[in-house]
């Protein structure tokens, strides 16, 4: 390989990884500096479209990523704390926060890259706590941003003198179709639209392209960083996959918009660098910030409309189906103060429904036993996050009820549904347990003997009938219910018992591995577990 083409790849690989791991170390140490509240004000503030939006360039502005905050979005849909129309919101805000680092970069402000560094790495070194090491973590990404960004520029100089780049750049400008579609793979493949706008801001500066050819590159950018939305919800809920549908429309939408208008948008960034003096690097930024703002004051009206229509495009799995509607988990607070009793009627509805969340647990726990898929792993994790949730927000909803006068029939109500929702979530960890053990057979290429996997599958469809009769027994305050689930916990108990026995029989007559033995025994307490607890909730409801 020719040493000058050796020294330009080296330079923009090498500049391409700085400044992508210094975006990453930012973020990271502004989130961490930040501690929960990102979360929290994703999950809090996201109530209206508008609302969504502002959070959505709040935290965009501070992870300096909108994949980031995208990312984590679809995550909390994926958890059950928000709903799609929710993250419609935050996903249009996040395109416009995500201008902030193209205009971070029009600072050029390469020159400063290492005495940043320097700072932000003494910091980081003698720094006594966690917060001061955040902010150190922040000042040295952004220096590194930069070095990276200036490693590049330099390394894209050789290339932009070339004959067949020039007569590229050339038929881009008279092919916007092309221009969108090497916008759209570039940030694909690096999986950032931030660098991939960084690259363009330094051409454009360096003369190597025309802002024509740069603007619908600029528009295939925005096309090309919703793979990041897309890669997070593979495998994820229906939820989570529209949402990242939605993100997916949004951008392609002003991408055609904007394409059809390129001539018009053109000269407008064109007149408005005259007047505002601005350098080419801040007119890619000032169009990406004029793309992205356009887009969403123009669909923020309509985010329920898009909401719709990607619940009309993806429709929900059989599994899904079955479970209750999370966007009907409301707990009105105003309640609380006209009528507890009500209040409490409202909290015996969630905790059913919760209920047969843990079931949905219990459900995933033995499909990913019976298959050793990790989609069924993740939607078992998808589940018990919910119920998690679920079990925060009703015990912090039943503790409010509790600090009002309330009747002794009231009282012994709100005790009992918290010991519920407790034995609920406990009954949801178990089934998580349950799967961590197999999967660790499965890493170890382990199975189950036919007649230990017999057993355990006689246990688990005994329990998962308690589990129903439970649910039933909630529903209908079936105290005879109840008696039959307590009946039932007594014959797993057993059947438990001669499992085990059966296992170490075999292990004595069979010579099989301890650590199978251990593990089988594991399964089938937490097995156990799952049934006291059901047997807990009808003991206390025909008190």
């Amino acid at each position: 390989m020719d040493v000058n083409m050796q020294k330009l790849i080296f330079e923009l690989v090498g500049g391409l990884g700085i400044f992508l791991f210094s975006i990453k170390f930012m973020g990271d140490g502004l989130k961490n500096f930040a501690g929960d509240n990102i979360r929290d004000w994703i999950e809090k503030f996201t109530n209206t479209p508008v609302k969504g939006a502002l959070v959505g360039i709040l935290v965009t502005g501070l992870l300096q990523s909108s994949s980031g905050t995208t990312a984590l979005a679809i995550s909390l849909v994926r958890a059950g704390l928000m709903t799609t129309q929710q993250s419609i919101g935050i996903i249009m805000g996040a395109n416009v926060g995500t201008t902030v680092t193209a205009f971070l970069i029009g600072l050029k402000l390469s020159k400063y890259a290492l005495p940043i560094m320097a700072v932000g790495g003494l910091i980081y070194m003698f720094a006594k706590n966690k917060k001061l090491s955040y902010l150190s973590q922040t000042v040295f990404g952004f220096g590194g941003l930069f070095l990276g960004l200036d490693i590049m520029s330099k390394g894209l100089l050789p290339i932009a003198e070339m004959p067949q780049f020039s007569q590229f750049m050339v038929d881009l400008s008279f092919n916007p179709l092309l221009a969108i579609l090497v916008g759209t793979v570039l940030t694909m493949v690096v999986q950032s639209s931030s660098a991939t706008i960084g690259i363009l801001q330094s051409l454009y500066g360096g003369g190597a392209i025309s802002l024509q050819a740069a603007l619908p590159i600029l528009y295939g950018d925005n096309i090309g960083t919703t793979i990041t939305s897309v890669l997070a919800s593979i495998g994820g809920s229906t939820a989570s996959k529209r949402t990242a549908a939605s993100h997916v429309i949004f951008n392609v939408l002003g991408s055609v918009l904007f394409t059809l208008l390129l001539v018009p948008y053109y000269h407008f960034v064109s007149a408005a660098a005259s007047v505002l003096g601005l350098t080419p690097e801040m007119q890619i930024a000032f169009a990406h910030a004029g793309f992205n703002i356009t887009m969403t004051l123009l669909l923020l009206p309509f985010a329920d409309v898009l909401a719709r229509l990607v619940t009309k495009i993806i429709k929900p799995s059989k599994e899904e189906l079955a479970l209750p509607d999370l966007g009907n988990f409301v707990l009105d607070n105003d309640l609380i103060e006209q009528s507890p009793g009500f209040a409490l009627l409202q909290v015996k509805n969630q905790v059913i429904s919760m209920a047969q969340f843990t079931r949905q647990s219990i459900i995933n726990a033995n499909n990913f036993a019976k298959s050793g898929s990790l989609k069924d792993l993740e939607r078992l994790h998808q589940t018990e996050s919910i119920v998690d949730t679920m079990d925060k927000k009703i015990s912090e909803y039943l503790v409010e009820i509790g600090t009002k006068t309330i009747s002794e029939d009231d009282g012994r109500q709100q005790v009992f549904l918290l010991n519920s929702i407790r034995d609920l979530e406990r009954m949801s960890d178990h089934a998580v347990n349950i799967a961590e053990h197999f999967e660790l057979k499965f890493d170890n290429k382990e199975h189950l003997t036919a007649a230990g996997f017999e057993e355990y599958t006689l246990l688990i469809n005994h329990t998962i009938e308690m589990v129903d009769l439970t649910i039933q027994s909630l529903e209908e305050d079936n105290i005879f219910l109840g008696g039959q689930v307590i009946e039932r916990e007594n014959e797993l108990d057993k059947m438990v018992f001669t499992a085990r026995e059966h296992y170490i029989e075999r292990l004595t007559t069979q010579q099989l591995n301890g650590m199978k033995t251990f593990v089988f025994t594991d399964i089938i307490s937490n097995i156990e577990r799952i049934g006291d607890h059901a047997a807990n909730i009808c003991n206390r409801l025909a008190r």
